[in-house]
């Protein structure tokens, strides 16, 4: 099975689609009487698990605690501390319908399903002090008059570039956060 992931803009949220044959092999899967809900939603996403991308989790297990809440949700990385506690950093997605509606049902009958943008969590710790803040809500990201959002691995936080400041609007679509960004090995440790 082969997942397509795809950020729409400017709402952030994450449109999950599956070409026609494994939407086929997806809803075959689904159908099982003998298999498990999560464990056939983490084979659909093994491509992007191994690869360090979209993790699915139910946030219903409470780890990682996201809320009082038992909504499918994917979050973009997530890792486990020693003692088997996962950590979100990057964007997370969840869909809020699922009382109602089973998105992976929908992803299995229609090839397609949209997660709604929770947030951003994790990124580096900005000081109140700094001049520019990030924008870390869907609604404080709707607002900006020009969205820009680092792709560096340790940030990923968003600002609005059309905003004047010392720092922005940022030449060469540089991050203002570069000076938080740390390093490599400081995330690693």
């Amino acid at each position: 099975m082969d997942i397509q992931t795809q950020i729409l803009k400017p709402s952030g949220a994450l449109l999950l689609t599956l070409d026609a044959e494994s939407q086929a092999e997806f809803a075959e899967e689904m159908a099982r009487p003998d298999r498990t809900y999560w464990g056939t939603i983490c084979d659909l996403f093994e491509s992007e698990i191994c690869n360090g991308g979209f993790q699915p989790f139910d946030g219903g297990d409470g780890n990682p605690f996201v809320g009082l809440t038992s909504a499918p949700c994917i979050a973009e990385e997530m890792a486990s501390d020693e003692d088997g506690k996962n950590h979100i950093s990057g964007r997370l997605w969840t869909f809020p319908d699922y009382m109602i509606r089973d998105p992976f049902k929908e992803l299995a009958e229609h090839g397609r399903v949209t997660f709604e943008l929770v947030g951003y969590m994790g990124g580096p710790d900005i000081p109140e002090s700094f001049p520019v803040q990030p924008l870390r809500t869907p609604s404080e990201q709707a607002a900006a008059a020009d969205l820009v959002t680092c792709g560096h691995f340790l940030c990923g936080l968003s600002w609005d570039d059309g905003v004047a400041t010392g720092y922005t609007p940022t030449p060469a679509g540089r991050c203002p956060f570069e000076a938080f960004h740390g390093s490599e090995e400081e995330s690693e440790s």
